[in-house]
């Protein structure tokens, strides 16, 4: 057994493809930062593929934009500005008033007076409150001053537990307080993008102090839905409204997945903060935009060109940050949440692609391997995203597939090296066949005699070529005491060894009883009865042509057991030669054979010949026939016609591979 191929080794490459895959595994957690960036990659590709969540007609825009500015004058407007649209928006009994710009400190007197009014009298006005962020076990205690009892009041009307692991507030930008004591309730409008800068997420709630402090887009849907008794349990707020239960899907930190219902202007109603300002005084426009925003709620933002308060979002470039909160509204209200799947879930997924390649591994060769490995993991993405498409589950991709993928290369490196160990083992294993061939053929190659000299000067040719590396054509020449030659040409059934052994049989008693047995019908009787059982038992059979030549006459008797005729050319053509076929060897165990004679004349050549000559296939298949043999010997000179005749055939298969053993024997008459 080879070295290779051994089970010791097997093992050892079995250990070290153990080794690499669980250093691949355990190098997972030193690129965090790359796998997280290339998830976000795939979670907005299949965000991007699927259609967008459809706006909820109880959303309207309402943009600070550039024709605002225009007519209403350079941003920040004095806040008597913000009064006139809010109390627009009050006569046309619009739902909250979501705002994303923090009135942060005194402005104008008369401004902030008019404001305090306006919000008061609406009554639903929502404000945001800004927040710096951080991650931190400990609660991080900030100065809130005169704010204290109108955050706590805000932050507790949703019953939510304290938890250390979510977002900690470290700084704060506030509401001015008469503005926020007001306001139908405060939410944080506190952004946490990814490591990669998009904003996919919003943290429905941070810490403050170590109170839980509701978002602007959670306290809007709740006003819209009418909820209360907010829940807050790992991985889920729970709520109930109108008779139905809620159930928003949360990572630990509390942050939800938005589901963009489309690029920034897409979908939602729109409306321009100069249209709504301008129609202060106009019934009949009052009327109109009663009609657009009438029980709605009314988000408010800064989206004009220039602004700072733009981000990149999972379904465009920079967008102005008002289409989080918006788009995030409207996830809760459409119920079209995005649920990350469980750690489970991904560590099983990604066991079960290992098991699958170790199953394709052990039973498939390496390109079936490849095949169906990569058509798991295209169909594991494709039904990633069919997941995602119909239900809104998230399951994780890059981790997965870094595990599939480990697994698979070093499947694949373990499947090179023991197929090379195989291959490697078989190669050694063919050179020693070959070398066994080799000396077969040569053994077999010393069963035909050298040309002799037949005396008299006559000259005699002999070749054969086995299609195989051994054959069953064979020939001899055998000298008798009274000075005429045996030669006889034989063809066994079959190519390749089993034929080889058959011949040497063959050629083993006839050599032994021609010593004894001169006459050709004699000799083959003889023959035939000694070598039946075995040919029988083999299912072989031998044609042979057996001549008894006297040089000094001519003579020639001859026995055909089931073979071709010989054929005897002179100069003025070729001579028919007439006798008895009789049955081949092997196939009758009392078989008779009748002996035949004629002259081989002086400068008369008798040439015998196996199958392999007139069936010889060229590249394209067409026989040599026997025609062309007739045509080769007719036409050549006065050297040996078998030499002639084995060329022709050589050159007729033009290096198409040769389809049967191939011999010829020539006996030359000396000229007279």
């Amino acid at each position: 057994m080879s070295e290779l191929s051994s089970p010791a080794f097997k093992i050892k490459v079995c250990s070290f493809a153990a080794v690499v895959f669980f250093i691949l595994i355990s190098a997972l957690p030193l690129f965090p930062d790359f796998f997280g960036k290339l998830e976000s990659v795939l979670y907005d590709q299949r965000v991007r593929f699927a259609d967008p969540v459809p706006a909820s007609d109880k959303i309207v825009l309402l943009n600070i934009d550039d024709a605002s500015l225009r007519a209403l004058g350079k941003w920040p407007w004095d806040r008597g500005v913000h009064a006139t649209a809010i109390d627009v928006l009050t006569k046309c009994e619009a739902g909250p008033v979501v705002y994303d710009i923090v009135f942060h400190g005194k402005g104008a007197t008369r401004g902030d007076e008019l404001l305090v009014k306006a919000i008061k009298e609406n009554g639903k006005v929502i404000l945001p409150a800004g927040f710096g962020l951080v991650q931190d076990d400990d609660i991080v205690e900030i100065s809130l001053g005169n704010y204290s009892t109108s955050i706590d009041k805000s932050a507790l009307k949703s019953v939510l537990p304290t938890l250390s692991e979510v977002l900690q507030a470290d700084r704060s930008f506030l509401p001015l307080v008469e503005l926020a004591n007001q306001a139908k309730s405060i939410g944080h409008i506190s952004a946490s993008p990814d490591s990669d800068g998009v904003l996919r997420r919003v943290p429905l709630a941070i810490g403050v102090n170590g109170l839980p402090f509701p978002s602007v887009d959670l306290e809007a849907a709740m006003n819209v839905l009418g909820a209360d008794n907010i829940v807050w349990e790992k991985g889920s707020f729970l709520f109930e409204a109108g008779g139905s239960s809620f159930n928003i899907p949360v990572d630990a930190q509390g942050h939800m997945a938005v589901n963009f219902a489309g690029k920034w202007g897409e979908g939602f109603s729109t409306l321009s903060f100069q249209d709504v300002y301008a129609v202060a005084n106009d019934a009949e426009g009052l009327a109109e935009l009663k009609e657009l925003v009438r029980g709605k709620v009314v988000v408010l933002g800064l989206v004009s060109s220039g602004s700072t308060d733009m981000g990149p979002t999972p379904v465009g470039g920079a967008e102005p940050l008002v289409t989080i909160h918006s788009n995030a509204i409207n996830t809760i209200l459409q119920s079209a949440y995005i649920r990350v799947s469980p750690v489970l879930v991904n560590v099983g997924t990604g066991l079960l692609l290992v098991c699958l390649f170790c199953v394709f591994g052990i039973k498939f060769g390496p390109r079936r391997f490849v095949l169906t490995s990569s058509l798991s993991m295209i169909l594991y993405v494709l039904g990633s995203l069919a997941i995602y498409v119909f239900s809104g589950i998230m399951l994780n991709l890059s981790g997965v597939l870094y595990v599939a993928m480990s697994c698979f290369l070093v499947t694949l490196g373990l499947k090179s090296l023991l197929l090379f160990a195989e291959n490697e083992a078989r190669r050694i294993d063919r050179e020693k066949i070959q070398i066994q061939l080799d000396a077969a053929a040569r053994i077999q190659s010393h069963f035909w005699p050298k040309n002799p000299d037949i005396g008299d000067g006559n000259d005699i040719f002999a070749m054969s070529l086995p299609a195989l590396f051994v054959g069953g054509d064979f020939y001899d020449i055998i000298e008798l005491s009274d000075g005429s030659y045996i030669i006889y040409l034989a063809d066994v059934s079959g190519k390749g060894l089993p034929a080889a052994l058959v011949m040497a049989s063959a050629w083993t008693q006839i050599r032994s009883l021609a010593t004894r047995i001169s006459a050709p019908d004699a000799l083959l009787t003889a023959v035939n009865e000694a070598i039946f059982p075995f040919l029988v038992s083999e299912s072989n059979f031998i044609t042979l042509l057996l001549l008894r030549f006297f040089p000094q006459s001519g003579k020639l008797q001859y026995v055909n057991a089931g073979h071709m005729q010989p054929i005897i050319i002179g100069q003025e053509g070729s001579k028919k030669v007439v006798g008895k076929i009789s049955m081949p060897l092997g196939v009758f165990e009392e078989a008779e054979y009748t002996m035949s004679e004629t002259v081989v004349e002086p400068g008369e050549s008798c040439i015998m010949m196996s199958d392999g000559v007139t069936e010889a296939e060229n590249l394209t298949k067409e026989l040599f026939g026997d025609e062309r043999v007739m045509n080769v010997l007719l036409t050549s000179d006065n050297s040996l016609l078998g030499e002639k005749l084995a060329e022709a055939v050589r050159l007729w298969r033009n290096g198409a591979e040769q389809n049967d053993d191939t011999t010829i024997v020539e006996i030359r008459r000396k000229c007279g």
